[in-house]
């Protein structure tokens, strides 16, 4: 990514904590930093900072880690209030469930035959 021409074909740039100021120029553009943009000061997990074409500076955003347990509980905790699916919704429910589920192949490296 260190080059602009990589960097400028990239709409959003999220920066997290990085561990010098200059790799904080080097996600979010040049002069960052200068401008009071300090990604190598982030002090919590999750923290980090977003860029997109949407905004004119970047903006500091926070994220939490769910694991497949939280995701599962917070979906039983809501269900009751999930809005009724819509019919074309509701058709490929049904048929993705009646698909047969493809496994992609496993993979095993070629053995050579023991010589004689």
């Amino acid at each position: 990514m260190g080059k602009s021409t990589v960097r400028a074909q990239m709409d959003v740039r999220l920066c997290f904590r990085v561990r010098e100021p200059r790799d904080g120029d080097l996600i979010l553009g040049q002069g960052m930093v200068k401008a009071g943009w300090h990604p190598h000061k982030l002090d919590a997990p999750g923290k980090f900072l977003i860029s997109s074409p949407d905004h004119d500076i970047p903006r500091r955003a926070r994220t939490y880690l769910l694991d497949d347990e939280g995701v599962q509980a917070t979906a039983e905790r809501h269900a009751e209030h999930r809005p009724p699916l819509d019919e074309v919704s509701a058709q490929a429910l049904l048929r993705a469930a009646e698909m047969p589920v493809m496994l992609p192949p496993v993979h095993r490296p070629a053995v050579a035959p023991a010589c004689a």
